[in-house]
């Protein structure tokens, strides 16, 4: 993997909103700092609901930090809290959403970031936080690619679920139960593993990198070495190749949410 990410990239992590949040969000700040100083937070930014937000550097000692009063996750009294993290690299920050189910993001600069990650790299902080995180689901995925296979790139369609739901089905599978997508690097947790034929077959599949996660059940998916991109023909080819051997279209309509 010695070539670097192409532009438009987001990091997302989807856990069950029945995890303790407080030790989730550290446990993901001790990991981003010991990835080293290009991906470790300075500054966070907790914005509680209706609460004043507070803003503190990240510290050295996570777990002294849990302690404190102002930085306790306490749902459902807290129904929708997001905590922004900051970055000494233009363009790199993080984002924690904390509603239903908790989301953690990581966006990637716009411009080439060659100088902030490679890709082998970045594989293997996506495992790192994922250890970390304990989500059902996770992805890295080309945004341009997303948008293209979910129809919201067309202004006339980008608002009308009757449109989209038409000439892009996969709008009407539930996300929370079944990928929508299969992106560059994904992972599945167990609940996904059973409902995509298994652990076996998952690890068979026609990709670069099948790594199975024994600790959490779940498995690591990296579709190809290269970096996906949306507008290469034999990027797309492996996608929809991979996508069929799941039948994750036909799986997908015993998941729709309308």
């Amino acid at each position: 993997m010695s070539r670097h990410l192409p532009t438009h990239f987001r990091l997302e992590l989807a856990s069950p909103g029945n995890l303790d949040a407080t030790t989730q969000l550290w446990q993901v700040v001790q990991t981003l700092r010991a990835s080293g100083p290009q991906s470790a937070p300075v500054d966070l930014l907790l914005a509680m609901g209706r609460r004043e937000p507070v803003r503190l550097d990240c510290p050295a000692d996570a777990a002294a930090i849990i302690a404190d009063p102002r930085l306790r996750i306490e749902t459902p009294e807290w129904t929708s809290i997001f905590f922004g993290f900051a970055t000494d690299r233009k363009g790199l920050y993080y984002s924690l959403g904390i509603e239903e189910e908790h989301v953690f993001t990581m966006y990637f600069p716009t411009e080439p970031i060659a100088s902030v990650i490679s890709p082998t790299d970045l594989v293997a902080l996506f495992k790192a936080l994922v250890r970390a995180f304990q989500p059902y689901r996770g992805v890295v995925e080309d945004t341009h690619n997303s948008d293209r296979l979910r129809g919201t790139t067309d202004p006339s369609k980008r608002y009308d679920p009757v449109k989209l739901a038409q000439q892009y089905p996969i709008v009407r599978a539930d996300p929370k139960r079944i990928p929508q997508i299969i992106h560059w690097i994904n992972y599945f947790g167990p609940e996904l593993v059973e409902r995509l034929g298994g652990l076996e077959h998952l690890l068979a599949g026609p990709v670069y990198l099948a790594e199975e996660l024994t600790e959490l059940g779940g498995i690591i998916w990296v579709l190809q070495e290269e970096p996906f991109n949306d507008h290469k023909k034999a990027h797309r080819a492996r996608q929809r190749e991979a996508t069929a051997y799941l039948r994750l279209e036909e799986i997908q309509q015993q998941y729709l949410l309308w």
